[in-house]
Formats: structure tokens, sequence, C-alpha cells
């Protein structure tokens, strides 16, 4: 890690391990890695799909994986629903200074997907839909539909 910072009171000081806001700004070399270490080493398989896109391409997948990856596990990884509705709230507001600040991001993901975002042109709005979807997740556990095929048997 480089420069010491202190931890952004919006950082995910209190989430799982894996996704915690380091307490200092991370490196370059570091920030370019976190997208693959995420898509290579989670549980899930994702990983293998990362090899069709163009070399050249594959650091931005990775970055937007690792994005999605957060997102998802902030929701379901978290078996308190305050403290993940909590994270997940922060974590949209380090999306929207992604997209609003020119200032060293503190969080590797939020470092790397500001890259992403400047050189692909993406819009925030598929990204700030992933976190509203996580955090409906955290209210909305009961699907109607799923009770009345329960109901039927």
């Amino acid at each position: 890690m480089s420069t010491a910072t202190v931890i952004a009171p919006g950082g995910l000081s209190d989430a799982p391990d894996v996704y915690r806001t380091p307490p200092q700004r991370p490196s370059l070399a570091e920030t370019q890695q976190c997208g693959g270490t995420l898509t290579t080493k989670h549980y899930e398989n994702f990983h293998a799909a990362t090899f069709f896109p163009p070399l050249c391409l594959r650091p931005h997948f990775e970055c937007v994986y690792a994005f999605c990856r957060t997102s998802d596990d902030l929701g379901d990884e978290v078996a308190d629903t305050a403290t993940a509705t909590r994270l997940l709230s922060k974590w949209r507001a380090m999306l929207h200074e992604c997209f609003a600040t020119a200032q060293l991001l503190l969080h590797p993901v939020s470092a790397a997907l500001r890259r992403t975002i400047a050189r692909c042109q993406l819009p925030m709005q598929q990204f700030d839909d992933l976190i509203s979807a996580s955090q409906q997740d955290q209210v909305y556990t009961h699907h109607a539909l799923l009770a009345t095929l329960s109901g039927a048997r």
C-alpha cells in the first residue's frame, strides 16, 4: 500500500474482510489487480468467462465483475439485514463518488471502476440498479408466486 490515509466515513470498514476499505490508499498495481483477484479467487466459476474478451478489455471486464461481485456479496454474505443494508448504502455512495470526483479513492474496487468508467464511458444507471436490487433483496424476501406454487403441492 502507498500513502497512509484515514478511512473515509463512507468506507466499508465493517464489511466482510475481503470487501473492507483498506486503511491506506491502494497503489496503482493493487487497484489494477483487485478485479482479477476477485474474478479468479471467488467460489463461483465466473473467471472462465474472462478468457473470452480481447486482452485489452479483460481488466475492464474484471473490474466490472469485481463491482458486481462486491454488490451481490454485501447483500448476500452479510447475515444481518440492517448491516447489509447499511453497507449497500455506503457502497452506493462510493459508486456515486466514482462518477463525481477526480480525487483518489480508497477502495481498490472503486478506484479501478472509476478508471474503467472513464476509459469505457460507462453510464452509472446499471451499476446503481444492481445495488438497488441487492437492497431490495434485504426487505423483499417473500414472493407471492413461490408461495402460491408451494401451497399447490
